[in-house]
């Protein structure tokens, strides 16, 4: 009995870290998209700017969020789990990653112009290409989440 509870808890605690981050990530791309679609709605470069370095600074936080997150995580999982949500992780680090060294680059060129059609062309092919590793890594979770429930009850 007293196994079972342990591994209850234990349970417990990636349940509530899993959907967490499930959510937390959800939330993460969703400001992430509205921050592009206001710098695309905007016509005032000033503002643009100011929007493109927000969407950059929110990036680099996005970034150490799920590093954070990851290592955390992985305290808790078997090493089967650990090492899925480590691939799965990486992909889209490496995709946030992609997006802010190409804000920084469309920042640096900005000067005095609006943001062109090109910048915003590949922020868009990063965003959609998080999205996809976003799905990836929400999966690997909720197979995660899964798989300790049975090693949990077995």
């Amino acid at each position: 009995q007293n196994e079972l509870d342990k591994r209850v808890k234990n349970y417990e605690m990636i349940s509530y870290l899993v959907n967490n981050s499930i959510k937390i990530l959800n939330n993460r791309f969703e400001t992430l998209s509205k921050i592009y679609f206001e710098i695309i709605d905007e016509n005032d470069k000033a503002i643009q700017r100011k929007l493109l370095n927000s969407m950059l600074s929110y990036v680099g936080s996005f970034n150490n969020e799920m590093l954070t997150f990851s290592e955390f995580l992985n305290y808790y999982l078997d090493s089967n789990d650990a090492e899925l949500l480590k691939k799965a992780n990486e992909k889209l680090l490496n995709e946030i990653k992609k997006l802010g060294s190409r804000l920084s680059y469309i920042a640096e060129s900005l000067e005095d112009r609006k943001v062109k059609k090109n910048d915003i062309i590949m922020i868009n092919e990063v965003i959609g290409n998080i999205s996809f590793f976003k799905y990836g890594v929400n999966k690997e979770l909720q197979k995660i989440l899964f798989n300790q429930f049975n090693n949990t009850y077995k």
